[in-house]
């Protein structure tokens, strides 16, 4: 019961509330408080957008944790080995490396199977891959210094990550690989959300089903959610860099 109510949540959350709210402060943010002639509107309001999601995702998870019953020693372990640092960055690089790959097959599939409806040249889906997040990502890096620009990435995958990994799995550990398959479904169908066409969702969903089936089996087998969330972030924070240089 404790998992339906957790799974509705998080499909009530991400597929209505969380877009809404962040909107609203957002808009009311960048009007009232933060104006500048070095950026553009559209640039401070992504950035806006991601630390709000960020702080706004916190508190939601919070009351994930009070629902689930679950203790902060369940989602966080009290130690943690400094060799995964670098296990979590070759994981990461890894993991971008395939969806670049699966992200390209995904394309020509669709060039073959609905010519009509999918972008016809790279260079329109290269428009498409910096929707959505990627936008918000971006922009964070070209305003902010790359401190603060890592910590506001930090902070929103972080505990995207935990909410997927930690508290699903650890939810419904006793259930065996349907606690896998929970955490990958909802992954990627919460990257549905928002997204103007179904094209602006293949790159994230193809993503977030590869890095739902990675690293959902290995939090599984391993409950250690501090080197994915090394990986989450060094997968996101390297795409985003590669688009920005562009």
């Amino acid at each position: 019961m404790t998992i339906l109510i957790i799974t509705i949540l998080i499909l009530f959350y991400y597929g209505f509330l969380a877009h809404r709210i962040n909107g609203g402060v957002t808009a009311w943010l960048t009007s009232n408080y933060f104006q500048s002639g070095k950026h553009t509107h559209a640039q401070i309001s992504a950035t806006l957008r991601l630390a709000c999601s960020g702080v706004q995702q916190f508190l939601f998870f919070i009351l994930l944790v009070f629902i689930s019953n679950l203790f902060w020693s369940d989602l966080i372990p009290k130690n943690w080995n400094a060799t995964m640092i670098p296990l979590g960055l070759l994981l990461g690089i890894a993991e971008m490396s395939l969806i670049m790959f699966v992200s390209d097959l995904m394309m020509r599939l669709t060039r073959i199977l609905f010519p009509e409806k999918t972008p016809s040249t790279n260079e329109e889906w290269y428009i498409i891959s910096q929707g959505g997040w990627m936008r918000s990502f971006r922009n964070a890096i070209k305003i902010l210094p790359l401190p603060a620009s890592l910590a506001l990435i930090f902070l929103y995958v972080s505990i995207e990550e935990t909410i997927f990994r930690a508290l699903i799995i650890g939810s419904l550990k006793n259930q065996g690989i349907w606690a896998i398959i929970v955490s990958l479904v909802l992954f990627v169908w919460v990257q549905a959300f928002n997204t103007p066409s179904w094209s602006n969702s293949i790159f994230p969903m193809t993503g977030a089903a590869i890095m739902g089936v990675v690293h959902g089996i290995l939090y599984f087998f391993v409950p250690d959610i501090f080197p994915l969330v090394i990986a989450h972030v060094t997968m996101f924070f390297a795409a985003t860099f590669s688009i920005t240089t562009k």
